[in-house]
């Protein structure tokens, strides 16, 4: 998750979210535990939403791969 967080980053996103099966106890536990809050959707019942602001700027990522490659496409966009 913490990879999918330094990505997701990287490429200048503010939110992640996702739904999953309310039975499905592992990933609500890893939702949980990776800082995720969880909500109900608002389509179907039978999924719970998972999500989490991401609050980072590209310089500040934890992962340096990521964060070299958020550099790297900073520099590109300006050119």
């Amino acid at each position: 998750m913490k990879n999918l967080e330094c990505r997701a980053a990287a490429f200048g996103a503010r939110r992640l979210y996702g739904d999953t099966l309310r039975s499905n106890e592992a990933m609500i536990a890893l939702a949980r535990k990776s800082g995720f809050a969880l909500t109900n959707n608002p389509d179907d019942w039978k999924l719970v939403r998972v999500e989490k602001q991401i609050n980072v700027a590209r310089e500040d990522i934890p992962c340096a791969s990521w964060r070299i490659a958020a550099e790297q496409a900073a520099l590109q966009a300006t050119v």
